[in-house]
């Protein structure tokens, strides 16, 4: 029997894509126990679509990424931990092979591989290398992208996201795989690339480059320093 999941989704202004993901963990061939939605104080209408679906559990506190991930663990009964980002896509059966796949190698904590969604050819090249990336650095420096799965008491043990680093998930990858056992899966998760449409591919790509290089050299204090906007992008395709 497959262990419990508990799905942990922080959401900030999400009214394009959080209907989406919802309706796609609702279709899964895998249910999981259950979907946990924490709000950041959202100013549109993502809280209210939450609402729609009733087997949802919606909380909402402070703004932070981090603070928000950790109170959706704290909240969590399932055994396992899958966090999402909002403008993730999921194919039917992504929650059972990646489980399947995450129990049968031994892992501890994982990540998926990542695929843009309706990809123009420098950005499917872009995701290729990115990939690349991750996979061979998960031996040595591992990291990830937003969305994650981990053990529960792997993951309280732990102490959690730790909310001084704007990317707190991947110094929390390190800091768990220093001890617990961290690989990439062989699941896509299908991304949205909303950054790169609101932002440039140059810029953003650049942007992703100095951050790369600067978790390459473990300096997290660094990268807080990066502009990395976050729940920003209407606004930022406006000017």
């Amino acid at each position: 029997m497959m262990p419990s999941v508990s799905i942990i989704i922080p959401t900030l202004n999400e009214e394009r894509y959080i209907a989406s993901l919802l309706t796609d963990i609702a279709a899964q061939t895998m249910c999981p126990r259950e979907v946990i939605v924490v709000d950041g104080g959202s100013r549109d209408k993502t809280c209210e679509i939450v609402r729609q679906f009733p087997n949802v559990r919606l909380f909402c506190i402070e703004p932070s990424v981090a603070l928000q991930r950790n109170f959706g663990a704290k909240e969590a009964r399932g055994r396992i931990l899958f966090f999402l980002d909002a403008d993730t896509r999921l194919k039917p059966d992504f929650l059972e092979k990646s489980l399947g796949e995450f129990l049968r190698r031994g892992l501890d904590i994982a990540c998926p591989l990542y695929f843009p969604r309706f990809p123009s050819a420098r950005l499917a090249f872009f995701y290729a290398c990115f990939n690349f990336v991750l996979f061979i650095a998960q031996y040595f420096s591992p990291a990830g992208a937003g969305s994650l799965i981990v053990f529960a008491d792997v993951f309280r043990e732990s102490g959690g996201f730790d909310p001084r680093f704007r990317f707190e998930d991947i110094e929390l990858i390190r800091r768990i795989a220093e001890e617990h056992r961290f690989r990439m899966l062989y699941r896509r998760l299908v991304v949205s690339p909303r950054r790169f449409e609101t932002y440039g591919f140059t810029r953003t790509g650049l942007m992703y480059a100095k951050l790369a290089f600067l978790f390459a050299l473990n300096d997290h204090s660094a990268a807080n320093r990066v502009k990395y906007p976050m729940g920003e992008y209407q606004k930022a395709k406006n000017h």
